[in-house]
């Protein structure tokens, strides 16, 4: 999607180019020849990108690269990706909570949708002190509001309450 979104913009751009020099050309063969080389570019311009190559704009002093490489998946499994997502949000929890001053430990459940989207399913959370469960909770919900949240505490403080209470 964002390569056909690409390739639009880099049409339109060209295409208000070529007219505006179009305009500004002196009449005769000049302005044939420009056109004839903006039409070109124009065609490269849109082509390329469905190639997979890369197409460089250069005017002297001003230098701009588009980056056509789509992204080669084939050599990924969907499993991969989802794993390499699961950790990109791992991470973005583990962060989040650890500015909160709580100890946690995360693991992502996630699966592709119908629309090819990578679904965030539910996050299980298990934090270090009992008192943390509810605020660790809301952090989470503050971006995925739609996602089953579990929070438990850990075992061994667990066990270190119950060693407590019967002592």
């Amino acid at each position: 999607m964002n390569l056909i979104k690409s390739v639009i913009f880099i049409g339109c751009a060209m295409g208000i180019i070529t007219t505006f020099v179009d305009i500004t050309a002196p009449e005769g063969s000049l302005k044939k020849q420009l056109n004839v080389i903006l039409g070109v570019v124009l065609v490269l311009v849109v082509i390329t990108p469905f190639l997979g190559g890369d197409f460089q704009l250069s005017l002297s002093d001003y230098s701009y690269s588009f980056d056509f490489e789509a992204v080669d998946l084939s050599g990924y499994t969907t499993e991969a990706v989802i794993a390499s997502a699961n950790e990109k949000v791992e991470e973005y929890f583990s962060e989040k909570l650890n500015k909160n001053n709580i100890g946690a430990e995360l693991n992502i459940y996630s699966e592709i949708n119908e629309y090819n989207e990578i679904e965030i399913t539910r996050i299980d959370i298990t934090v270090e002190n009992s008192l943390d469960e509810d605020q660790a909770r809301k952090l989470v919900r503050e971006d995925l509001s739609e996602t089953e949240i579990n929070v438990n505490v850990r075992e061994e403080e667990n066990e270190d309450f119950k060693n407590q209470a019967v002592g």
